[in-house]
Formats: C-alpha cells, sequence, structure tokens
C-alpha cells in the first residue's frame, strides 16, 4: 500500500511539476501487469527494457529476464531481447511505433538435466501514453516467430530431445510503466 501511494504522488508530482517538456533519450520499464492486475499476466512477458533515443523517429531497445527458484527443482530462466522501433505518430502525450526484435531464452531444470532454448523474431506495434515528462504507461502486442529446442539427457521417449517453430501473439494485454531520462 505504502509502495502504491508513492508512485502516485510521485506521478503527481511529475504530471504537476514541469509546465514545459523536455526530450529525454533513456527510457527505462517494467513490465507493470506484474503490480497492476488489470490483465492475465504472461510467461513471455520481459520485466525490464530500456530504450535510447538514436534519432527523432528511432529507439534501439534492450530487454532481460531472469527468474531463478531456490526449489529443489532448480529451475532457472533467462531471456534475453535486442532491436529497433519507429515511432510513426506522436502528439506530444501519445506515441504510437512499430518495431523488430531478437530474442533469445534459455529454461534450465536442474532436476531432470532439461535444457529448452527459444530464438525468435518479434515484430510488435506499440502505444505510449506520456504520464508527465519522466513517466509513461504503454503495451506492445507482438507477433512472435519461435524457433525451439529441447534437450534432456536423463529422458529417452521421443520429445526428450525435439526441435519445432511456431508463430505466436505474445503480450496481449501487458502494460510497461517506463521512466524517461
Amino acid at each position: 500500500m505504502v509502495k502504491l501511494w508513492a508512485v502516485t504522488l510521485t506521478c503527481l508530482y511529475c504530471i504537476n511539476g514541469y509546465s514545459q517538456r523536455t526530450e529525454n533519450k533513456n527510457q527505462l520499464s517494467i513490465n507493470a501487469s506484474n503490480f497492476i492486475v488489470l490483465f492475465n499476466e504472461q510467461v513471455n512477458n520481459l520485466d525490464l527494457s530500456y530504450r535510447y533515443a538514436i534519432g527523432a523517429k528511432y529507439n534501439l531497445r534492450s530487454a532481460i529476464n531472469l527468474d531463478v527458484t531456490s526449489s529443489n527443482a532448480g529451475i532457472t530462466d533467462i531471456a534475453v531481447r535486442l532491436g529497433i522501433d519507429r515511432s510513426f505518430s506522436s502528439d506530444g502525450k501519445w506515441d504510437f511505433y512499430y518495431g523488430c526484435e531478437l530474442n533469445h531464452s534459455t529454461n534450465s531444470i536442474k532436476s531432470s538435466n532439461r535444457i529448452n532454448r527459444n530464438y525468435g523474431v518479434y515484430g510488435f506495434w506499440g502505444i505510449l501514453y506520456r504520464i508527465g515528462d519522466h513517466f509513461s504507461l504503454s503495451t506492445e502486442p507482438t507477433l512472435a516467430f519461435i524457433y525451439n529446442t529441447t534437450r534432456d539427457t536423463d529422458d529417452f521417449g521421443p520429445q526428450a530431445n525435439s526441435n519445432w517453430s511456431e508463430l505466436k501473439l505474445l503480450n496481449i494485454g501487458q502494460l510497461k510503466l517506463g521512466f524517461h531520462f
């Protein structure tokens, strides 16, 4: 509850604290769906992302997620994305953009010696709403082509060592809270 009040007061300060908008080249975002339970959470959402403006319309992007469990199974999830986006419409408060990212993720289960790897190309369309000079809310529905591999040295079944591809929608309903600096 204290965190909610702190975020609310900080947002109100940033909305009212500045009369003239300044341009910030950096944006750090966190998946707000974990905090704002308005939509169903998805496993494929990356928790921390960074954008750097390289011009008036282009941004370089990176994202990372690290999830390590302390259970006996020893599950580790690591995901990294790199990409670029281009703004095609901006009117001060709203920004509409599209882009492409390359993805690599690894899921390791030590109790079964199973390793799952995913390689993907993500195309997305984003909407960003600015809350003052330093904060924003955004969403990025994504169409993803993913190549998956599974390797398990302890399993001799037909699915133990397999490869497959899939095309699917990701990040539907995901909200990101961004800090611009």
